[in-house]
């Protein structure tokens, strides 16, 4: 895929920079990092090499900013980073915030070395007292004691396109693990039956699904790690999984762009209504928004479509998950809808670039011809739960209150 290969080349790159700047600074990097970067330059491209070469991107920075003195860009570097209690214990034993810098440096030095050696080198790291957990990638805490995950995937779910081939599933809770892991199959297999653009879009972005168990988390994906999706299996319904697996795929593919490219002119003006978070957002919100749910309205879209001619109906969806997905496509049209006027606004006001616009089109001219389907569904709704529709033509009309009060 052209855009795999574009991401790839960015990241090829970044390693011949980190290198060229190691080599003139020899001291910053260890040998053994240098040495590792040399080996994968060539080599193609996996989320755990791309995760490495961030956290070695975002320690050149830090170090950068030390080593200059910038005493507010390195403050809000470390209050915002997993070692913001050092950091603040450190401000509060010596007061100086570049001695608090350099102590934090060495900190993350070390973290950077045992994830290497733990993830990437597959060792078994003698002490991992200097390491910080990531959950995203799988880590996990039992008992006390760090588990951890390394290069050599947990190949869970044969992927029949795309670039991974397997889905990876990473799960410690054994009561559970195969349960979830057949739930996960099953919507993957009704995607791929009903929605297989939505499945082979899947299949090209996400690498690894690892659950969490916390009740105020739906699901969350990081930039820094292209295809980990962290998805509440515990507190979420089955068509609200389907909706999860896709939207953090969209994630995936709208980071995609971002690792090569430039989308949007980025400020902090809260001026756009984000009809999901029912508050004001920056222009980026609301891109990400709409770039993300659209996945899951044509998610819906294609399910609702299909589903009526299925005489069969193998996978046996009760009524309740059927209205469900009749709602959740006419909830996402309805906001879409709403926030695609945004993007144009926003454009007009010089905030997309060339190719963030050209990307919104794309979706914008995909989303005009679902307006049939969304025109029955809402009538299919009507008929079926009169409760239901009533709180959609609510938001259509809560909606409208909001473009008067933030019309531009």
């Amino acid at each position: 895929m052209v855009l795999h290969k574009k991401v790839e080349r960015e990241f090829q790159k970044k390693i011949r920079d980190v290198l060229y700047y190691s080599k003139a600074n020899p001291e910053v990097l260890g040998p053994t990092i240098t040495q590792y970067l040399k080996k994968i330059s060539k080599q193609g491209l996996h989320p755990l090499k791309f995760y490495l070469l961030e956290m070695i991107d975002d320690y050149l920075n830090v170090y950068e900013m030390t080593s200059e003195q910038e005493l507010d860009e390195v403050f809000d570097y470390w209050s915002d980073s997993e070692f913001s209690t050092d950091f603040m214990k450190e401000i509060k034993k010596h007061d100086n915030i570049l001695r608090a810098s350099e102590f934090c440096l060495k900190l993350f030095s070390k973290h950077i070395g045992l994830y290497l050696d733990i993830h990437l080198l597959g060792k078994r790291a003698k002490s991992t007292k200097a390491y910080r957990k990531i959950n995203e990638i799988g880590d996990t805490t039992i008992k006390g004691k760090l588990k951890t995950v390394g290069f050599q995937d947990v190949k869970s779910i044969e992927l029949t396109q795309g670039p991974y081939h397997y889905l990876s599933f990473l799960c410690y809770d054994e009561k559970n693990k195969n349960k979830f892991l057949k739930r996960v199959a099953k919507a993957l297999e009704i995607i791929k039956s009903y929605s297989p653009d939505s499945y082979e879009r899947f299949c090209h972005f996400t690498h690894t699904i690892t659950p969490v168990n916390e009740k105020r988390i739906v699901s969350y994906s990081s930039q820094k790690l292209p295809g980990y999706s962290t998805i509440n299996l515990y507190h979420r319904d089955f068509v609200d999984m389907m909706d999860d697996l896709i939207h953090e795929n969209g994630h995936h593919h709208l980071n995609c762009y971002l690792n090569f490219d430039e989308l949007i002119y980025e400020d902090n003006d809260k001026i756009y209504y984000s009809p999901w978070r029912r508050a004001l957002r920056p222009i980026r919100g609301i891109y990400h928004a709409v770039f993300t749910f659209y996945w899951g309205m044509s998610l819906f879209k294609d399910l609702n479509d299909k589903l009526v001619f299925d005489k069969i109906n193998y996978f046996k969806f009760t009524d309740k998950e059927l209205l469900k997905m009749k709602t959740r496509f006419a909830e996402e049209y309805i906001m879409l809808d709403y926030s695609f006027y945004d993007l144009k606004v926003a454009n007009k006001q010089g905030k997309l670039t060339k190719s963030g616009l050209k990307l919104i089109q794309d979706l914008e001219k995909n989303f005009k011809n679902c307006i049939h389907s969304y025109k029955k569904v809402m009538k299919d709704i009507k008929l079926q739960s009169p409760q239901e529709y009533k709180s959609l033509v609510k938001l259509q009309e809560h909606l409208k209150e909001m473009r008067k009060l933030y019309k531009f």
